[in-house]
């Protein structure tokens, strides 16, 4: 005898409690509510800056999604893949903690001859995301950090960023030696002092 469960009572009630106390925000560009809760427990400074999150069903969301927090300003990256419980779903959402710039070089040619003449720099748009600082004892038990790796930055996959770009963060710059796409949807730069 199958067991007859009240599925859509319990989406409406969720879907009330999200409306009433939820967090207003924009998921893609979708303005919908999410409730927002810390981690039971954390292992390293990545998760200290997550968020448990849970999303009405029917909001579109993915692993990459941008999330927008209305009230705070903060911005949000969903680290995991969504969990679809029947009646809502819910997310790992990574806080972003920085923005980088960029520096982007344009060949500049001779409007006569056509000669290459050098390279000027100018930096791009600010890319935001989650930056943390590499330690030696990390490097020794995450065999992807490279050896020259100082910075570890997260963000949303399909940035303008590739190998060997200089970047900017906090006043000093720094070197792209290594971009993977570390799941579906996000990115993880490895930085060098530069």
């Amino acid at each position: 005898m199958p067991l007859d469960l009240p599925i859509d009572d319990v989406k409406v009630y969720v879907n009330d409690l999200l409306d009433q106390i939820g967090k207003s925000c924009t998921i893609d560009g979708i303005s919908t509510k999410i409730m927002l809760s810390d981690l039971e427990y954390t292992r390293s400074f990545l998760e200290e800056n997550m968020k448990q999150a849970v999303i009405p069903q029917g909001v579109s969301v993915h692993r990459g999604s941008k999330v927008l927090i209305t009230d705070s300003g903060l911005t949000g990256i969903v680290y995991t893949n969504p969990n679809d419980d029947l009646v809502s779903l819910s997310v790992r959402l990574l806080i972003c903690n920085s923005s980088i710039q960029v520096k982007t070089y344009v060949k500049v040619y001779d409007k006569d001859t056509g000669d290459l003449t050098g390279n000027t720099s100018s930096l791009s748009t600010a890319i935001t995301g989650f930056i943390e600082r590499v330690s030696a004892t990390e490097k020794q038990y995450d065999m992807g950090l490279l050896h020259e790796t100082v910075l570890r930055f997260i963000t949303f996959a399909g940035a303008s960023i590739k190998m060997d770009d200089s970047v900017q963060f906090n006043n000093k710059n720094y070197k792209v030696i290594d971009i993977n796409e570390l799941t579906d949807g996000l990115l993880m730069v490895q930085l060098a002092n530069g």
